[in-house]
């Protein structure tokens, strides 16, 4: 899947891609950073197939920057709608998926970690 990943995840964001929910870490930060994007329903297909992810699958995610961040499925489970565990920050850098499950009534989580970071040759650059 490839997809722009937008600031915030309210009705217009997650109609053309991927949300960041804002408060939460940003991508490659100390913290949980939450991405949310819809599955299959007249909104989007953007995390259809987010369900077929299997622990030890790597997700792989660019910054505006070009740095490239790469995080590694650990754990997939479905919580309640309401259920704002799923945005606890810690001291490791995580990410969080999240998308509808079950018509909509639970959400299914992909928890995953950083296990490797790609700086873009600018970056690499500057820091020189």
């Amino acid at each position: 899947m490839k997809y722009a990943v937008l600031e915030g995840a309210g009705s217009y964001e997650l109609s053309c891609g991927i949300g960041h929910i804002s408060d939460t870490a940003g991508i490659g930060e100390v913290g949980n950073c939450v991405l949310a994007g819809h599955n299959g329903s007249r909104h989007g297909t953007y995390f259809t197939n987010l369900k077929t992810l299997k622990e030890g699958d790597v997700i792989k995610l660019t910054d505006k920057k070009g740095n490239q961040y790469f995080y590694v499925a650990e754990s997939m489970k479905v919580v309640g709608p309401y259920d704002n565990s799923v945005k606890d920050q810690g001291d490791a850098v995580e990410l969080t998926l999240l998308t509808c499950e079950n018509s909509g009534t639970m959400r299914l989580v992909v928890s995953c970690t950083l296990f490797e970071v790609k700086q873009s040759q600018n970056e690499k650059e500057a820091a020189e």
